[in-house]
């Protein structure tokens, strides 16, 4: 482990230094805001909600609770948030606890929207701020609300990609067992937590229980220590470049979000020769999870079968199919076409050569409508993929990093991926972020490009 892992893994997040941290909305809704663009410039701007606005207001405000906190940038996106902060002197309070903080203010802020909209009482599902909790933290800076106040804006209700904001039909009041009959929203029910706390004290008329509703973080956060030279730069660019990079990721859903699993059948031949090269670059478990043999036993029956163990092909008793499993982002249709041209690059490879290299296959491309696949490994063979992508033509990109809900390719392959130039493929999606890629996981993905070319 080097020296900049090892302070990575024992910084507290209490001491001087940078940090990125990332929160996600609950089941990926939208309730911040929406994307939209500009008319003159075109620029590409998120249009807050009212709630949008006090989580803006609440991230800006966070130096106010640490002394020695500055947000150095910030953006709220409909789903989620950036915020880049530089601890200058050493916190009296985990960074952890501040965000805790202010999940619990948002929150806040996000019940208090329910109850305006549409009455009644709200409260988190599993705990959260209570309602005697949320008055006793609106008091301290304004009255207590004894009329719903008017809602500037309406949060997204009917939205399929908006769960988290729930509506009259989807988020019915929840009577108690002495209620009388149904109860709807609107005059009938409870409209202030002002009355609502009144009624339950001075009155024994039958009384509603809050209506439960989905949190509005997701559980936990992402941070990141900012250590590399040129990090810092490169992470402002990224928050304000944010929104851009949603809007161009929203235009095209179907190339971005559709992460779904490939199934890639193989020969079992092709699966032997496989398992030999894994087994010759030392690589069998990495193998073992891309990599799946079945047994056929009865009718439509089909069983895994323990293809790692030594000798076992000579011991199936039965007919056995064979697959890849790999996840995907981008155009799936390029495994379809052919010729697929796997390109593998030495780092020794002199200038002259690499870019003779390009031009065969850029005029392979060219002439044959090749598709090029490469995990771009190499800088020769970045080079390549990224000249072959700026002359209109098209890559598939296997990579031994994972790709998560959150995973977005680099700001360099956006609009290449927009215009279904490129395909992901994640042969292990679930990988943790934190362990680093050995020689043989490449080899293998170079392996995984040549099987894939002569399937």
């Amino acid at each position: 482990m080097n020296d900049q892992h090892q302070r990575a893994l024992w910084h507290d997040y209490r001491d001087p230094g940078i940090y990125m941290i990332t929160l996600v909305a609950e089941r990926r809704g939208t309730p911040f805001g929406h994307l939209e663009q500009t008319e003159g410039d075109r620029r590409t701007i998120v249009r807050l909600t009212t709630l949008g606005q006090a989580v803006e207001r609440q991230l800006h405000e966070l130096p106010q609770h640490a002394e020695g906190l500055a947000v150095l940038r910030a953006v709220v996106m409909p789903d989620h948030i950036h915020v880049v902060v530089q601890v200058q002197k050493p916190l009296k309070r985990h960074l952890g606890v501040l965000v805790k903080g202010f999940k619990y203010g948002t929150t806040v802020a996000y019940l208090r929207e329910l109850d305006a909209r549409y009455g009644g009482t709200h409260r988190v599902q599993g705990s959260r701020p209570s309602q005697q909790q949320r008055q006793q933290e609106s008091s301290t800076d304004k009255p207590p609300i004894t009329q719903p106040p008017a809602i500037k804006e309406p949060l997204p209700t009917s939205s399929p990609s908006s769960p988290i904001i729930p509506s009259p039909s989807s988020s019915p009041i929840i009577p108690t067992p002495s209620s009388v009959g149904p109860v709807g929203r609107g005059s009938s029910a409870t409209t202030s937590a002002t009355s609502s706390a009144t009624s339950s004290t001075t009155s024994s008329a039958p009384s509603l229980a809050p209506c439960l509703v989905p949190p509005l973080w997701a559980h936990g956060y992402n941070d990141r220590i900012l250590m590399g030279r040129g990090q810092l730069s490169r992470m402002l660019h990224y928050v304000s470049d944010n929104p851009r990079r949603g809007w161009i990721k929203r235009q095209h859903r179907d190339l971005f979000y559709n992460k779904q699993m490939l199934r890639i059948p193989l020969t079992i031949d092709q699966a032997r020769w496989l398992q030999r090269e894994a087994r010759r670059l030392g690589v069998m478990q990495e193998l073992r999870g891309v990599l799946l043999v079945e047994q056929h036993c009865s009718g439509d029956d089909w069983q895994p079968f323990p293809w790692w163990l030594p000798g076992i092909h000579a011991a199936a008793h039965a007919e056995l199919r064979a697959a890849l499993y790999m996840k995907m982002m981008g155009n799936p249709f390029l495994l379809d076409e052919a010729p697929l041209v796997p390109v593998r690059i030495s780092r020794s490879t002199t200038p002259g050569a690499l870019a003779q290299e390009k031009a065969s296959l850029l005029e392979r491309c060219e002439r044959e409508g090749a598709v090029i696949i490469t995990p771009a490994v190499s800088q020769g063979e970045e080079a390549v993929m990224q000249a072959t992508l700026d002359a209109g033509y098209r890559v598939i990109r296997p990579q031994a990093s994972a790709m998560s809900d959150l995973w977005a390719p680099p700001e360099a392959l956006l609009q290449p991926t927009s215009r279904g130039q490129l395909l992901f493929l994640a042969p292990w999606p679930d990988r943790p972020q934190g362990e680093h890629p050995h020689k043989g996981i490449f080899e293998l993905l170079n392996t995984l490009c040549r099987l894939l070319a002569e399937r």
